[in-house]
């Protein structure tokens, strides 16, 4: 799924919301009960099965093995559960650093791992890749079989502001939904 709109606040609370509904042990017909062992993970944002991939910094020079979304995650947790409508203007703000955040070639070699695995408790495994249009042009190659192709029941959701911006290969594996 592509998210996208004019309001980019919206996007990431709606991804949020389907994600909690999905892997909500005790689903309501048009909601998550917002009381099983889940939901109460989803309101930490600590689901194993939830997985997030963002802009970074890259943190060390020399050769990038080590996803910076995986290694940064506890203060991009925290400042999201403090802001669900986080926008990419606030989060470079608290990344304290002159050099402009992007999702880069370990982030999305390490989706391609983690999508190739089972969910570890719940039926579903869901990726959502946050300011899509970040992913650095070089390394965007790297996703596209795994979005092509996912494992069974695995999901992604990209969530970007302007999808004229995402490469054409990328945007052609997706169902695009806007929110206006």
């Amino acid at each position: 799924q592509l998210f996208y709109g004019e309001e980019p606040s919206q996007q990431l609370p709606m991804a949020l919301a389907f994600a909690m509904y999905l892997f909500c042990n005790n689903k309501k017909n048009d909601d998550s009960c917002g009381k099983c062992s889940s939901c109460a993970k989803m309101f930490k944002l600590m689901h194993p099965d939830l997985h997030f991939f963002y802009p970074t910094i890259k943190a060390q020079k020399g050769e990038e093995k080590t996803s910076e979304s995986k290694r940064s995650f506890p203060e991009f947790q925290k400042i999201l559960l403090e802001n669900p409508q986080l926008n990419i203007d606030d989060w470079e703000k608290s990344l304290k650093s002159t050099k402009k955040p992007s999702i880069r070639s370990a982030d999305l070699s390490t989706i391609c791992e983690l999508a190739g695995l089972r969910a570890y408790e719940g039926e579903y495994k869901l990726f959502i890749i946050w300011c899509a249009e970040k992913i650095a042009k070089k390394s965007s190659s790297i996703l596209l079989k795994t979005l092509e192709e996912p494992g069974p029941k695995t999901i992604f959701i990209l969530i970007c502001n302007n999808p004229d911006s995402l490469l054409s290969t990328i945007k052609s594996r997706l169902q695009i939904k806007r929110f206006k």
